[in-house]
């Protein structure tokens, strides 16, 4: 579920992740916004740790060019970071953006 305030500091997206007994609930909070430039997310991943994600929207002549990057910021997922983790986030990452980029364009 997504807060009525989103994208406002403080508001929350709540998600389920995995299946089964590895079903976690958890929460992404908007820290900051920069409109409409940036917004920085830290995005809970119980028991593993926080992640801070970073979305940098860039107006294009057909539209918004938009980057995320993600970095560990506590717990097990920044104790275990390495490339390996890097390159399955930015596929995750990938999919998501393009999820994201599809619900947009239907929206139009």
């Amino acid at each position: 579920t997504v807060d009525p305030a989103w994208p406002a500091p403080g508001a929350k997206l709540r998600y389920h992740v995995g299946a089964g007994p590895l079903r976690f609930s958890d929460v992404t909070e908007v820290i900051e916004v920069q409109p409409p430039r940036r917004v920085l997310l830290h995005a809970r991943m119980r028991p593993f740790g926080i992640t801070e994600i970073e979305l940098l929207l860039t107006p294009q002549a057909d539209g918004t060019q938009l980057v995320m990057r993600e970095e560990p910021a506590s717990g097990l997922v920044r104790a275990t970071h390495t490339r390996l983790t890097d390159a399955v986030l930015a596929r995750r990452n990938v999919a998501a953006l393009e999820r994201l980029r599809r619900i947009v364009e239907t929206r139009g």
